[in-house]
């Protein structure tokens, strides 16, 4: 593997979130709980995370939904989530109301800073609440030639939720999000052609319908999209099939085809696409994963990108960011096994014997996002250590500082509360190169 320009632990904030390049070259980030940093030297060193401010007052947003993006107007957009209140609506029926009242509800807002991040314009709800609470995984909105904004988002109802939760090997549940229902996740888009200031959504509710519905349905959720170089849209998705779930449109993300499986072996694992600005080739950066090691509890310890040169229809030059110790390194994995519904980690159990490699445990490296710069990648995601999944072993002293125990405090007062995440910076010719 290529040695990329850094790989040492960057100062770089615990918690998901956007990179933009501004108008002087520095990078500006803004992450959860809408705090800003910045580099002024391509990403090496980075300043101490503050308030994102609007006269003066910090923007209220909270969880994963925050993300930044370059605008074609030259302006800046991010995008947020927070709870809303049933006077912001702009159709106050009474049962909404109610509902509100009875149950704290959450929205997506836009917002835009035409001075490079220094202030910005009032908030635009962009979904409102209902019986379904949309979402959006972090930094996924982007903007298609033809100037339209487009938000990826995806829902959840819980109305698969069990109280208690049922017992699995003697815990309150297994490891991930499949070992007790929890709820179903249709994907839905928001759009915009004025830049924002006011949205539509999709036409209908997406989810995987297995073999056409025959073979039952999955969920799809935390999309992400990018415009192809013949117009369309590709949304890849993940769910709980072993492989990453793809959806195109034709006009713009209004309507979309039905879901399919797609010939990546993935993790049930967020997964990144997005378009290379010099060539309008796709590239792809996710967990990628045979059904076993996903058994095995490996399920997101394999971080690999490939490329698409045809609008995402098929993928070449598979290569590896992250590979744990322990797993085979080949650049593209070959599962004999066909697509199928698989739980992470149902093939061990509390206090089975530990990994046998040279760490003893295993390295994580998930929810990925990436940004591409000039000639240059920047690939970051979480990176942290666990024995064995069900947590039933001490985590030995070498590894704790990549573990779930890493809250500190800003200067300001802000709490940085997360998994450790890593940065690489790679040259976007080396994923162009043969592994």
């Amino acid at each position: 593997m290529i040695e990329p320009r850094t790989e040492r632990f960057l100062e770089y904030p615990p918690q998901k979130g956007g990179l933009v390049e501004l108008k002087d070259g520095r990078l500006m980030g803004i992450i959860r709980g809408m705090l800003k940093f910045y580099s002024e030297d391509r990403g090496i060193t980075w300043s101490e995370p503050e308030p994102v401010l609007d006269n003066g007052e910090q923007i209220i947003a909270e969880s994963d939904p925050v993300g930044v993006l370059r605008l074609q107007s030259g302006a800046i957009g991010v995008t947020s989530y927070r709870p809303v209140r049933a006077d912001e609506l702009p159709d106050r029926g009474r049962a909404t109301t109610r509902r509100l009242l009875q149950q704290s509800q959450r929205g997506l807002f836009f917002r835009k800073s035409y001075d490079e991040g220094e202030t910005w314009t009032p908030e635009v709800l962009v979904s409102a609440p209902g019986i379904v609470n949309w979402y959006a995984l972090n930094d996924t909105m982007i903007q298609l030639s033809s100037g339209r904004l487009l938000w990826p988002s995806y829902g959840s109802s819980r109305v698969a939720e069990l109280h208690p939760k049922p017992l699995v090997e003697g815990q309150e549940r297994g490891i991930g999000h499949l070992w007790s229902p929890e709820n179903v996740s249709p994907t839905k888009f928001f759009y915009s052609d004025d830049e924002g200031q006011t949205w539509q959504a999709s036409d209908g509710d997406l989810m995987l319908w297995i073999d056409q519905g025959y073979g039952n349905l999955d969920s799809m959720h935390e999309p992400t999209a990018a415009e192809t170089k013949d117009g369309r849209i590709l949304c890849l998705a993940r769910c709980a099939q072993v492989r990453a779930v793809q959806t195109f449109s034709d006009d713009g993300g209004v309507h979309w085809t039905l879901p399919e499986l797609s010939e990546l072996n993935s993790a049930n694992a967020p997964i990144r696409v997005r378009r290379i600005p010099s060539t309008g080739d796709l590239m792809v950066v996710w967990n990628q994963v045979t059904a076993q090691e996903h058994r095995e509890a490996w399920g997101r310890c394999r971080l690999s990108a490939a490329i698409s040169t045809n609008g995402g229809r098929t993928w070449t030059n598979f290569r590896n960011i992250h590979v744990s110790p322990g797993m085979d390194e080949s650049p593209r994995v070959s599962d004999p096994e066909p697509p199928q519904f698989v739980r992470p980690g149902s093939a061990i159990k509390p206090y089975d014997p530990i990994p046998d490699n040279p760490i003893g445990g295993r390295l994580r490296a998930s929810y990925p996002n990436f940004w591409i710069f000039g000639e240059e990648v920047f690939i970051e995601h979480d990176y942290w250590y666990r024995v064995d999944p069900w947590g039933t072993y001490r985590v030995p002293d070498k590894w704790k500082h990549l573990t779930k125990d890493r809250s500190r405090r800003t200067s300001t007062g802000h709490l940085l509360s997360s998994l450790p995440r890593r940065l690489h910076i790679l040259p976007l010719k080396w994923f162009y190169e043969e592994a």
